[in-house]
C-alpha cells in the first residue's frame, strides 16, 4: 500500500499502480489505520475535478475556467490534451450527471469519470481507458 486519500469525497487507497476506492464513511477508520501501519495520507488529486467541471450542473466564470487550465498546465497536460480528454468522455458524463439525475454541481471525479465510461466502452477499451484515467489522476507538478 502506497498512500491513503481521504482529503476530499471518495476515499482512494494507492496500491501497486491502482486506485482502490473507499466510501467516505469509512475516513476516520483509514485515517486510523494509516497510523497505525505509518502509510503516508496522500493529498487529493484534483486533475479528474478540474477536467470535468463542464459536466457539473454549475457556471463557471471566464476567470475560473483560466485558472483550473493553469492548474491543469502546472500538473503536465497541454491545453490540446485537456480538449482531448473532455471530448473523449463529454458525452458520457452528460449523461452520467444529467440523464441519471444526479444533478451534481460541485464535484465529479476519478470513480464517476470510471462509471460514466464502463457504461460506454467494451471490457478491452474499458481496461485502456481506466490505465489512462489512473495515470492523469496521478499526474501533479513537474510531470
Amino acid at each position: 500500500m502506497e498512500s491513503i486519500c481521504i482529503e476530499f469525497g471518495v476515499c482512494k487507497i494507492h496500491v501497486a499502480g491502482d486506485i482502490v476506492f473507499v466510501s467516505s464513511e469509512k475516513k476516520e477508520e483509514l485515517r486510523d489505520f494509516s497510523i497505525r501501519n505509518t502509510i503516508t495520507l496522500s493529498k487529493h488529486s484534483w486533475n479528474w475535478d478540474w477536467i470535468l467541471e463542464p459536466y457539473l450542473d454549475t457556471e463557471f466564470t471566464a476567470a475560473n475556467e483560466k485558472m483550473v487550465e493553469q492548474r491543469l498546465v502546472e500538473n503536465g497536460f497541454k491545453i490540446a490534451e485537456i480538449e482531448n480528454i473532455r471530448n473523449e468522455v463529454g458525452k458520457q458524463m452528460l449523461k452520467y450527471n444529467f440523464n441519471t439525475m444526479l444533478w451534481d454541481w460541485s464535484s465529479l471525479g476519478l470513480a464517476d469519470v470510471l462509471s460514466a465510461m464502463r457504461a460506454k466502452y467494451n471490457r478491452e477499451r474499458f481496461r485502456a481507458f481506466y490505465m489512462r484515467a489512473l495515470e492523469i489522476e496521478l499526474r501533479a507538478p513537474g510531470s
